[in-house]
């Protein structure tokens, strides 16, 4: 018989499947004796045995997702041309510019900066921080500055990137691991 998993909390505990173990202990010993405060192990001779303590080492997915209306930036970009550098590194203005469609393509870099401040917690700092790099399946992100120093701070792994756009929409997505909270 397989271990069963008690999880303890406000709502007491759940089901176990093992006779006489549907009940909270408040005063486990072993679960006082470096195992995890929020769940033990019962095995088929019903003794309990601590789970290992991973709560602290277990990184937390970060993510951030946001979606760009492509005709307003285009709006945008044209009645305020020196926004494009603004927004963009010169990186960023050749690849789009290399494309049929460059503002599209802005967009969806633009829809990636958002995205990636929103995984970091703490929104676009700067523009210039948060730097969308290549194209295809050699997409990348390089952060500097402010969003470098968030990053670290969370202890961000590397950030995995998705862009797409349509006729209308760009949409992008951002995941990563980190360490701390």
């Amino acid at each position: 018989m397989a271990p069963a998993l008690l999880r303890s909390g406000t709502e007491g505990a759940q089901e176990s499947g093992v006779a006489g173990t549907d009940r909270r202990r408040e005063d486990d010993s072993a679960l006082e004796s470096g195992g995890d405060s929020h769940c033990a192990m019962i095995g088929a001779d019903s003794q309990r045995v601590s789970c290992p303590s991973t709560r602290s080492r277990v990184p937390r997915v970060l993510t951030g997702v946001d979606v760009v209306d492509i005709e307003r930036l285009r709006f945008a970009l044209t009645r305020y041309p020196r926004l494009e550098k603004r927004l963009f590194s010169e990186a960023e203005r050749v690849y789009a510019a290399s494309r049929k469609d460059p503002v599209r393509h802005l967009a969806a870099r633009f829809a990636a900066k958002e995205a990636v401040g929103k995984l970091l917690g703490c929104g676009v700092t700067s523009w210039q921080d948060i730097l969308v790099e290549g194209g295809g399946s050699a997409l990348g992100v390089l952060l500097v500055g402010r969003a470098a120093d968030q990053a670290k701070a969370l202890g961000l792994g590397p950030i995995a990137l998705s862009l797409s756009h349509a006729a209308t929409i760009a949409v992008a997505s951002a995941v990563a691991l980190a360490e701390r909270s």
